[in-house]
């Protein structure tokens, strides 16, 4: 299995997961539910993080999610 296959095997919340634990999240993070990263991780919680990030990957490009802000 390759690098790309294993990634293209991950579920939207491992990926998510993954850039969540990267720290690449400034790009698009600007939710509306309090969570825009200049919050503290551990004041909005990782759940409510993950959930936006997911909402984030599954937005189509260009379509502004609703807990997520798109910059593609």
């Amino acid at each position: 299995m390759t690098r790309y296959d294993k990634i293209k095997s991950m579920s939207v919340e491992e990926v998510a997961q993954v850039i969540m634990d990267k720290d690449i999240t400034d790009a698009f993070c600007k939710g509306s539910g309090g969570c825009d990263w200049s919050t503290k991780l551990e004041e909005i919680g990782e759940k409510e993080c993950l959930k936006c990030c997911v909402e984030w990957l599954n937005a189509e490009l260009g379509e502004v999610a609703s807990s997520a802000e798109a910059t593609d």
